[in-house]
């Protein structure tokens, strides 16, 4: 595959995001599979696979051309094209398509063969058209470049559903997977990232007494660990557990421990990893003789609790930790969350040692008209409307003024705000609903998140189940593949007493480099600030120079745009390399911009104002957040100072 021009110009353009797979193109020597080019019956090239013509053999371009024009095309749009054949499909999307284009060949031999001898040079050029043959490296490059509100369409050949039909359906669902959970992230990025920050960098303090999981591995080597959600078959298990409660490690969530204490039961473990303050969910209950297990961004008034001890769970995969694992030099990369706490709780059961591990409550659907277990404050069930027939998430009679409790009861929220929030909350639920496969084959509605929650935990019984034995004693509720489902009985009826293990390891931080770094990003920080007060110059004599001419856009304003416009692209790309906490506020303020940007390009007065509206809310948003987490810091130092001061 050398010394050819085509080849070459082709990998030119590919090598710029994917050298990867110019590498991978450039060591292939020989094909193992029958590939034939011949023509159309309109004299086009047409390439055969073992035999199977890739496109229509009367017309291959019209052939991409109707596919083309069945699919919605805007900005917004995230094009995933399924198999590069020898181009006319590609060529279809790269030259036509108004968003990202998305390309995936399965067969490397199918894609060397095509970039050989046609030059599609120019069609790859395109900044929004990418080209791959590994899945993981598409699934990265659609996270990143998906923005605010895309939509998500997958084209592809017919020939290729006939030949890699197969492969075809698992990219379709592995795709939808990716899908939900980059919604799941956007909404977090864009509404629960920036707090998360701050609950970091508040919680310095907490978590410098707090000792790592990891510090505490294999402590219940091949022990039976029973992870406790607060599903609805939590209810009919409880009695069981009650009975073997001090034969194996207990390790409940947060929203089923209340549960638990009314039936005598106290938890291991209990692991919280919200942000909202979920404190209310443990009134009244004696929590003295649990550990909790937390995330460094877990609410302030977790880390306040008069648990037996905290640990800390710093998961790499929400990106909130690293402003402490950065600062505390925390390898994070073992501690895996996916955003339900039950998965974190699974996690922790293998690494504090257990071999057996089963699932209690974790129904991750609405099993018999109930939503979870009645011992918790959750008062949701599942109807049918008779009206429309659908099935709905309401709340039960007399449940409201525990609902509200347990969701907004230490904040200051009036009544009427409560009502209102309360609404809104079941009916952003009631928007997500769809149906998965039940254990006994039957059909059940759940939401957005709980679906993408099952994958995740199949994912980890395809990479532990090995090691593990994985059990659920749901028997009503969501097939979980990877792990049996049995009763409860049958699992713990041979089990013996166990000797629990008390957690005594001090943390083993070194206070000295957190302090200094910490006092680095302070002064970084600062420098942000400047550059927004400058931002804030520039915003003021843009408004005054509009205000000057009745909001008429004059050359004068639009210079003072375009200034600020320069400032944002230049403060964004150097100080997102300099600073954690800049990078993290950033990537959340900035959606509406790029949404906006991708949207409307500036190209006329209106766009103008719009961007220049959206610029000036970032730069007062991120400077007010800056101010309060620069002044946190310095507490923490000042924090840090006495406690060394304390060991001299």
């Amino acid at each position: 595959m050398k010394n050819n021009p085509i080849l070459d110009a082709n990998l030119k353009q590919i090598a710029r995001y994917n050298p990867e797979l110019c590498e991978k193109l450039m060591k292939l020597e020989s094909l193992t599979q029958d590939i034939q080019f011949s023509n159309t019956a309109m004299q086009e090239a047409n390439l055969s696979y073992n035999g199977v013509p890739l496109h229509d053999l009367i017309g291959a371009e019209i052939e991409a051309r109707n596919i083309f024009s069945k699919v919605k095309n805007n900005r917004l749009m995230m094009h995933i094209v399924y198999g590069f054949g020898i181009g006319y499909l590609v060529q279809q999307f790269a030259l036509k398509s108004k968003g990202i284009v998305l390309i995936y060949e399965p067969s490397l031999e199918i894609l060397a063969s095509t970039l050989e001898v046609a030059d599609l040079s120019k069609e790859l050029s395109n900044p929004d058209v990418y080209v791959f043959n590994d899945f993981e490296n598409l699934k990265k490059a659609y996270d990143k470049l998906r923005i605010s509100n895309s939509d998500t369409v997958i084209s592809f050949l017919p020939a290729y559903a006939k030949i890699f039909g197969e492969d075809l359906k698992k990219f379709a669902s592995e795709m939808q997977n990716v899908m939900g959970r980059s919604i799941l992230n956007e909404n977090y990025f864009k509404t629960r990232l920036r707090p998360a920050v701050k609950f970091v960098c508040e919680n310095i303090s907490y978590l410098l007494d707090e000792p790592l999981l990891l510090d505490f591995k294999d402590i219940y080597k091949d022990k039976t660990a029973v992870v406790v959600s607060a599903g609805p078959s939590l209810d009919r298990n409880i009695e069981t557990l009650k009975k073997y409660k001090d034969n194996v490690v207990i390790i409940a969530v947060s929203q089923a421990t209340r549960a638990l204490a009314q039936n005598g039961i106290t938890p291991d473990f209990v692991v919280c990893i919200e942000q909202f303050d979920s404190s209310t969910q443990l009134d009244g209950v004696d929590i003295s003789n649990s550990y909790l297990i937390l995330e460094p961004y877990t609410n302030t008034a977790m880390h306040k609790m008069n648990f037996k001890r905290k640990i800390s769970y710093p998961s790499c995969t929400s990106i909130a930790n690293l402003v402490w694992t950065n600062f505390a030099k925390i390898d994070a990369t073992p501690y895996v969350s996916s955003g339900t706490v039950s998965y974190t709780a699974l996690y922790s059961a293998m690494y504090l040692g257990c071999k057996d591990i089963i699932l209690i409550g974790q129904d991750l659907a609405y099993c018999d008209g109930k939503c979870y277990s009645n011992g918790t404050n959750r008062g949701l069930i599942c109807k049918e409307n008779p009206k429309t027939g659908n099935v709905e998430i309401v709340v039960a009679n007399g449940a409201e003024d525990k609902l509200k409790q347990a969701l907004y009861g230490h904040s200051a929220l009036n009544e009427e705000d409560k009502d209102r929030l309360l609404q809104k909350y079941v009916a952003n639920i009631n928007s997500k609903l769809y149906y998965v496969e039940g254990i006994k084959g039957n059909k059940l509605p759940t939401t957005a998140d709980y679906g993408s929650f099952i994958s995740q935990f199949e994912e980890f019984a395809k990479d532990y189940g090995d090691k593990l034995n994985l059990y659920n004693t749901s028997l009503e509720g969501a097939k979980i593949k990877g792990f049996k489902d049995l009763p409860l009985e049958n699992l713990l009826e041979k089990t013996e007493k166990l000797e629990k293990v008390t957690l005594t390891k001090a943390p083993k931080y070194n206070l000295n480099e957190i302090k200094t770094s910490m006092q680095k990003e302070i002064e970084t920080l600062n420098n942000v600030q400047r550059l927004m007060l400058k931002a804030e110059k520039l915003i003021g004599s843009y408004e005054r120079e509009l205000e000057k001419n009745k909001n008429t856009l004059t050359h004068q304003a639009g210079a003072y745009f375009k200034q600020l416009m320069i400032l944002y692209v230049d403060i964004s790309e150097n100080y997102s390399k300099k600073s954690m906490i800049y990078k993290l506020i950033n990537k959340s303020a900035s959606y509406t911009i790029l949404y906006n940007l991708r949207l409307n390009p500036i190209s006329d007065v209106k766009s103008i104002v719009l961007i220049f509206d959206n610029l000036k809310q970032y730069f007062t948003g991120v400077s007010k957040d800056i101010k309060i987490i620069t002044d946190t810091l310095e507490k923490k130092v000042e924090y840090i100072n006495e406690m060394l001061d304390s060991k001299s």
